[in-house]
């Protein structure tokens, strides 16, 4: 859809992927919260900086979201220099990024909060990013 009124080219980066969920992926999200709610709930309780590397069973951490994530910055740096982008991921990963960069906080920005369709408008100058605006995301 996004490219149907404009002709744009789209190349895909499995860098951008959403969040890997180790052997739950493809099954239901009632099944994971099931399975490992209490490790959930203790990996939520936990400080910002020990959360962020916090591992429950073999789920993709914050920390290793935010490394492929900026591991795509730094690859395409060249190519994307002066030029506006379109990035398109899953709302877990936009969650994680934007507390990173600071626009929120864990507490803030509460599972949920991110809309379908939501976005974040980036700006990247040299190694800093700074949040510009976003659309469909609700912060306490």
């Amino acid at each position: 859809l996004i490219t149907e009124k404009k002709e744009v080219e789209v190349k895909t980066d499995k860098l951008l992927r959403e969040m890997y969920l180790g052997s739950y992926e493809g099954r239901k999200i009632e099944d994971l919260h099931k399975e490992l709610g209490d490790l959930i709930a203790h990996r939520d309780s936990l400080p910002a900086e020990e959360r962020l590397t916090h591992r429950v069973a073999d789920i993709e951490t914050d920390k290793e979201i935010v490394d492929r994530f900026m591991d795509f910055f730094n690859s395409t740096n060249d190519l994307t220099k002066g030029k506006r982008n379109l990035l398109v991921t899953h709302g877990a990963a936009m969650r994680v990024l934007l507390i990173h960069f600071g626009w929120a906080s864990y507490a803030e920005l509460q599972h949920g909060m991110i809309d379908n369709t939501a976005y974040i408008i980036l700006e990247k100058n040299g190694d800093t990013f700074k949040i510009k605006d976003t659309y469909g995301i609700k912060k306490l």
